[in-house]
């Protein structure tokens, strides 16, 4: 029997998007850009929110919260083993980059559950994965080169993961898992990304 430990659960869902929550969502939120100076937290350039999103009266992403609710139900008992009644507090922010802009390597501590939500995704997009590290130090070293030279590599010689980003795409991870966000270029330069990033704090 094979028992795979230090495993990393993540949980990848594609919702559907309707195009006028949608539409009103992210004009609400580059309307916001333009009034409030955004808070510097792991962004490179780019806008992140104040405050909680999910709090804001105003903002109109009731359907989207009902998402990610689900989302993280869903994975608080697939991922986590979690069984009974699961509370918890929801705080969602945004995060609107331009091409060139980007996230450095972060984690959301001291929370639980984390993850975020892709509202726009510019068209013909190059780049702006979201890249998850993994934990383990040092992994790659303990691959020998005879593996290599026949390509017969254990998983662990991949020591990051990156997600190509897409509209609708839900992503739900443990808090601790460091990530970062690359940059991206796109046809046309005006275009931003705008993704709903979470926590769920018990």
């Amino acid at each position: 029997m094979v028992t795979h430990l230090f495993t990393t659960p993540i949980a990848h869902t594609t919702i559907a998007v309707p195009p006028a929550d949608a539409e009103a969502a992210c004009a609400y939120l580059l309307a916001q850009r333009k009034r409030e100076e955004g808070e510097s937290r792991s962004n490179r350039g780019g806008w992140h929110s104040k405050g909680n999103l999910f709090a804001d009266e105003n903002a109109p992403v009731g359907w989207l919260r009902e998402a990610i609710v689900g989302a993280i139900l869903e994975y608080a008992g697939a991922g986590l083993g979690l069984a009974g009644e699961f509370q918890f507090q929801l705080i969602g922010w945004a995060v609107i980059n331009r091409a060139g802009d980007y996230n450095v390597p972060h984690n959301h501590s001291p929370n639980l559950i984390s993850g975020a939500c892709y509202l726009r995704v510019p068209q013909g997009m190059t780049g702006g994965e979201i890249v998850f590290l993994d934990p383990r130090l040092n992994l790659n070293a303990s691959v020998p080169q005879a593996l290599h030279e026949r390509r017969q590599l254990p998983p662990w010689h991949q020591t990051s993961v990156p997600h190509v980003p897409a509209l609708g795409d839900l992503l739900v991870f443990p808090s601790w898992l460091i990530h970062y966000v690359n940059a991206f270029t796109a046809p046309d330069p005006a275009e931003v990304r705008i993704v709903i990033s979470f926590n769920a704090t018990v």
